[in-house]
C-alpha cells in the first residue's frame, strides 16, 4: 500500500551549534524535518554544559527552556517542537533566524540558519 512506501520528499537537516566560548566545550545541534517541503519538526540538543535551564531564541525571540541534567554521567538536554500533536506545539518557521541558546542572558551556542 502507499502508507509503506517512504516519504522520498521528507528530509531532513543536522547541523552543529557553534560554541560562543563562554563553557568551553559546550556543543549542541539543531534538526530539521520537513515533509514535502512543510516544515514538520525542529529540535535543538545541547550538551556538555552546567545543569541548569538554557534559554532556547529564535530570531531573538523566546521560545522554550532546554533543561540540562546528568544521565549516566552526560549532561544533556534537548527541546523539540513538532505540528503533529505530539510535544512543543511549531508554530514558527526557524529558517533564515538567529538560533541561539542562552543561560542567564549570555549567549552559549548559536547559529544562523
Amino acid at each position: 500500500t502507499l502508507d509503506e512506501v517512504e516519504n522520498p520528499a521528507t528530509t531532513e537537516v543536522e547541523l552543529p551549534l557553534l560554541n560562543s566560548g563562554e563553557i568551553e566545550g559546550a556543543r549542541g545541534e539543531l534538526s530539521l524535518e520537513s515533509e514535502a517541503g512543510a516544515l514538520t519538526s525542529f529540535e535543538v540538543d545541547i550538551a556538555d554544559v552546567p545543569a541548569g535551564d538554557y534559554d532556547l531564541k529564535v530570531g531573538g525571540v523566546l521560545k522554550g527552556t532546554i533543561t540540562v541534567v546528568d544521565v549516566d554521567g552526560e549532561l544533556s538536554g534537548e527541546i523539540e517542537f513538532n505540528n503533529d500533536g505530539s510535544g512543543v506545539p511549531l508554530d514558527f518557521d526557524p529558517n533564515g533566524q538567529l538560533i541561539t541558546v542562552e543561560h542567564a542572558g549570555t549567549v552559549i551556542l548559536s547559529r544562523p540558519l
